[in-house]
C-alpha cells in the first residue's frame, strides 16, 4: 500500500479514535453504564420464572464432574487394601451412576437453552427491527446504513450468543468451580489457599490483556461498519460509479478500511493469544506446584495419593474454569456492548411519535404553513426562512423555485419525516404535530422524482400501501387512471410479474406510472408530487402528466416541479428563493408581475427555442 494510503489511513484513525470516538450512536445521549443496565438485560429475557430453571440442569452438571474426581481418590487410596476388588466395585458404580445422572444434566441443559437461544434470537431480531420501523427519518439521516445493518446482523447474533450458550456454560462453569473449591478446601486448605490466591492473580494479568484485545476489536468493528456503509453505496450506485471511472478510487477507498479492519483485528487475536497462554500457564502452574507441595506432605504422612490426585485435580479444575470463566465474561462484555447499540435505539424516542395522536373525522385537505422555519439535523443552515403559505381543499397549488429553495423540503415536512423548528405546520386548522402518523400517511400521498419499488409483483407493489385486498375491478382502475394498464396487459404474467430489484425491469416512465398506481389505490385527501416527471424523456413525461392531471381533480394537489407544462394547469402557484416565499398568484399574475416567476418562465423557454432549434437543425 502507498504511503500517501498508509498516511490516510492513520488520519483516519486518530480521527476516529479521538475527535470523532462515539459519535456512532452516542450523538444526543450519553453512553448508557454497564453495571445498572445489566439487571434490565436479564429481565428483557429471563423474566419469567420458569426461565430460572434452565439453570438447575446447568449447575448440577458442574457439580457432577467433581464426583469423578472423589471416587478415583477412593480408588486409588484402595489399592493396597484387602477389600480393594469390593471397594473400586462399589466406587466405580457409584461413578457409573454420576455419568448417567451427568448425560441427563447434560441433555436437559443443551434442549433448554437451544429453545431459550432460538427464542432470544428472534425476540431481540424483532424488537429491534420493530424499533427501527417506528424511527422518524431524522434517526436514519443521523445513523450510517451500513452501522444499522451490523447491529441487526452482528450485534444481534452477540446478544443472542451470551444470554443462551454463554449463559449455560457460565453457570456449569460456576458449578464446578464452587464444588472444586469446596472439595480442595477439605482436604487441604493452605494447598487451596495458595493455588487460589496464585491463580486469581494471573487472572488478573490475563484479563488485563484480554481487555486490550476487546479495544483493538471494537475498533475493528467500527471500520467494518465503515466498510460495509461504502459497499453499500458502490454497488446501489454502481451506474453512477462506472460513469466516473471511480472503480479504482472505490476500491482503494474500501480496501483501506478493510485493511485497517483486519491490522487491528489481527492485535486483537494476538492479544487474545497471549491471554490464553498465560491460561496454560496459569493451569498447568498451579498443578505442578500442588504435586510438588502433596508430594512432600504424603512423605510426612499427612496426605495420601488418592486425596493428592483428588486435591490436584480440584487445582487444575480451579484454575481452568476460572480461565474459562474469565473467558466468559469478556464475552458478556462484548454482548452488553451490543446490547447497548440495541437498546438505545430500542428506547431512543422519535420527535414524530408514531402510533400517538389524533385524528381528523371529516378531513377535506386544507395546508397551510404559518412562519416555519426549518434546518434538517444533519445541516447548519435554515432551509426555510419564514415561509406562510395556504392551500385550500380541493386546490391545486404549485411550489417552484431554484434547486435548494425548499420546495422538496415541504414536502418532508407535509409528510411528517420532520418536525418544524419554528412555526407551524397546519391540516384542517389542526397542527401537524397532533395528529397520528398512521392515519397522516392513509390521507396524503407522495409520488416522488426517484420511484421506490420492491421486488414483488406489479400487482404487490401498487397495493404496497393497502390494509385490505383490493378487487380487481379497483386494481384495474387505478392501472387506467395511472396511464399503466396498455404496457401491463402486455407483460408476460400481466399483474403477476415481477419488477425485479427496485423495478429493474421496468422503464424509468413505467416505474413512475406503477407508483402513481400505488399512490391513488388508497384515494388520498392530499396529493404530493415531488418532481414527478423531471427525470422522465418527453414521451414518459407526458403520460405521466396525463396521469397526474386525472387523479389531481377533485383532491388537494401540491405541485414540486419547474416544468411549465406541469406547473401551468396549476390554481396557485408560490415561488421560493433561498428558503423564503418571494411570490404568490396565479401563472398569469406571475407572468404579469415580471418579476422571480416571469425570469424562472423566460429561461425555460429559452431553454425549450434552443432546443427545438437543434433538433430542426438535426
Amino acid at each position: 500500500m502507498s504511503g500517501m494510503n498508509k498516511d490516510r489511513i492513520g488520519e483516519i484513525l486518530l480521527d476516529d479514535v479521538g475527535a470523532q470516538r462515539d459519535e456512532t450512536y452516542q450523538t444526543k445521549k450519553s453512553k448508557r453504564k454497564y453495571l445498572p443496565f445489566v439487571p434490565k438485560m436479564y429481565w428483557f429475557f429471563y423474566r419469567k420464572p420458569i426461565h430460572f430453571l434452565m439453570f438447575i440442569p446447568s449447575f448440577l452438571s458442574g457439580w457432577i464432574m467433581v464426583i469423578s474426581n472423589l471416587t478415583m481418590a477412593k480408588i486409588i487410596d484402595s489399592i493396597n487394601d484387602p477389600n480393594a476388588l469390593s471397594i473400586i466395585k462399589k466406587y466405580a458404580f457409584i461413578n457409573f451412576l454420576a455419568a448417567i445422572f451427568s448425560a441427563i444434566c447434560t441433555f436437559a441443559d443443551n434442549y433448554f437453552w437451544i429453545l431459550v437461544g432460538s427464542k432470544i434470537g428472534i425476540k431481540i431480531k424483532r424488537v429491534l427491527f420493530k424499533a427501527l420501523m417506528c424511527k422518524d427519518i431524522e434517526f436514519f439521516d443521523n445513523h450510517p446504513f451500513g452501522d444499522i445493518l451490523t447491529i441487526l446482523s452482528e450485534d444481534t447474533r452477540v446478544v443472542e450468543s451470551a444470554f443462551s450458550s454463554t449463559k449455560a456454560m457460565q453457570v456449569r462453569i460456576i458449578g464446578q468451580l464452587i464444588s472444586s473449591i469446596a472439595v480442595s478446601f477439605g482436604i487441604d486448605w493452605r494447598l487451596s489457599m495458595f493455588a487460589l490466591t496464585s491463580t486469581l492473580v494471573i487472572s488478573f494479568i490475563v484479563k488485563l490483556f484480554r481487555e486490550a484485545a476487546r479495544i483493538q476489536l471494537r475498533l475493528a468493528r467500527k471500520f467494518d461498519g465503515r466498510s460495509l456503509t461504502i459497499a453499500d453505496e458502490d454497488l446501489s450506485n454502481a451506474r453512477t460509479l462506472f460513469a466516473f471511472n471511480r472503480q479504482k478510487l472505490e476500491i482503494e477507498r474500501y480496501s483501506d478500511e478493510v485493511h485497517l479492519q483486519c491490522n487491528l483485528s489481527a492485535k486483537a487475536k494476538i492479544l487474545f493469544n497471549i491471554s490464553f497462554g498465560l491460561g496454560h500457564l496459569l493451569d498447568n502452574g498451579t498443578v505442578c506446584v500442588c504435586l510438588n507441595v502433596g508430594a512432600f506432605l504424603i512423605m510426612k504422612g499427612q496426605l495420601t495419593p488418592g486425596t493428592l490426585f483428588a486435591l490436584s485435580r480440584s487445582a487444575f479444575m480451579i484454575g481452568s474454569q476460572l480461565s474459562s470463566l474469565l473467558s466468559t465474561l469478556g464475552m458478556d462484555h462484548k454482548a452488553y456492548e451490543s446490547a447497548d447499540k440495541i437498546f438505545e435505539i430500542v428506547d431512543e424516542t422519535t420527535s414524530v411519535p408514531f402510533d400517538e395522536g389524533r385524528t381528523i373525522p371529516d378531513f377535506k385537505g386544507t395546508i397551510e404553513l404559518q412562519n416555519v422555519w426549518f434546518k434538517y439535523p444533519t445541516r447548519n443552515a435554515w432551509i426555510l426562512k419564514g415561509v406562510s403559505l395556504k392551500i385550500e381543499a380541493g386546490q391545486i397549488a404549485a411550489i417552484v423555485g431554484h434547486s435548494g429553495s425548499g420546495k422538496s423540503t415541504i414536502v418532508q415536512i407535509l409528510s411528517c419525516y420532520y418536525d418544524v423548528n419554528s412555526g407551524k405546520v397546519l391540516l384542517d386548522g389542526v397542527d401537524i404535530t397532533e395528529l397520528n402518523p398512521r392515519w397522516l400517511h392513509s390521507v396524503i400521498s407522495v409520488v416522488q422524482q426517484e420511484p421506490v419499488l420492491f421486488a414483488m409483483t406489479i400487482r404487490e407493489n401498487v397495493i404496497y400501501g393497502l390494509d385490505h385486498e383490493p378487487s380487481d375491478t379497483e386494481l384495474d382502475r387505478v392501472l387506467e387512471l395511472s396511464q399503466s394498464a396498455k404496457f401491463v396487459s402486455k407483460l408476460p404474467f400481466k399483474v403477476d410479474t415481477m419488477v425485479g430489484e427496485k423495478g429493474s425491469t421496468l422503464s424509468g416512465g413505467q416505474k413512475q406510472r406503477i407508483a402513481i398506481a400505488r399512490s391513488i389505490i388508497r384515494d388520498p385527501t392530499i396529493l404530493l408530487t415531488d418532481e414527478a416527471t423531471s427525470a422522465l424523456d418527453s414521451q414518459s413525461e407526458r403520460k405521466v402528466q396525463v396521469a397526474l392531471d386525472e387523479i389531481m381533480r377533485g383532491r388537494t394537489s401540491v405541485i414540486i416541479a419547474h416544468r411549465l407544462g406541469t406547473i401551468r394547469a396549476a390554481q396557485i402557484i408560490y415561488v421560493l428563493e433561498s428558503g423564503e416565499l418571494v411570490e404568490t398568484g396565479t401563472h398569469d399574475e406571475l407572468i404579469s408581475l415580471h418579476g422571480r416567476y416571469y425570469t424562472l418562465v423566460e429561461r425555460q423557454l429559452s431553454k425549450q427555442h434552443e432546443k427545438d432549434l437543434f433538433v430542426k437543425t438535426e
